[in-house]
């Protein structure tokens, strides 16, 4: 866990842009940590974005680290319903993350080059590099580029 500097709340490592909790890219990080509130001032469909964002990394960690049984295994590890992880679930196949077999059995893909690729993507802390999630989401990347790049620029000139 994480806890943001400014308004000292607690954030999993993986929702906020870490693989895990031993992600090597946290022993600089850490000790200065803001969160994506602080950071960019969520609101509306920016903070959306960033929820949605956090379940699919939380996803992707399941899936890497303790792999597929059912959907509702998954429900219960995520703690949701099975009609908001439809959602998720449905870009986890359609991304390649997850194999569709017979019967509606679903397993793990393998971790190949593009696999390894989308899933740096996805692990990376910067919210304005995520437009395959974004442009899949609906949102406008170019409008939600100039209000990170801003609030950016505010919280480094704030420190």
């Amino acid at each position: 866990m994480l806890q943001c500097e400014m308004c000292t709340f607690w954030q999993h490592a993986v929702c906020a842009g870490f693989v895990s909790c031993r992600d090597r890219r946290l022993e600089t990080t850490s000790s200065q940590y803001y969160c994506y509130y602080c950071r960019f001032g969520l609101q509306g469909r920016t903070f959306k974005f960033v929820k949605d964002l956090s379940i699919f990394r939380k996803l992707l960690a399941i899936l890497s680290f303790e792999g597929f049984s059912t959907k509702k295994r998954l429900c219960d590890r995520l703690g949701m319903g099975k009609h908001a992880l439809s959602r998720h679930f449905d870009r986890l196949v359609k991304e390649g993350f997850l194999l569709s077999g017979k019967l509606g059995k679903f397993s793990v893909a393998k971790k190949d080059e593009k696999i390894k690729e989308k899933i740096k993507i996805y692990f990376n802390q910067n919210l304005t590099i995520h437009s395959e999630f974004v442009e899949a989401q609906e949102f406008d990347l170019k409008g939600l580029e100039n209000q990170v790049g801003e609030d950016i620029e505010e919280v480094q000139h704030e420190q």
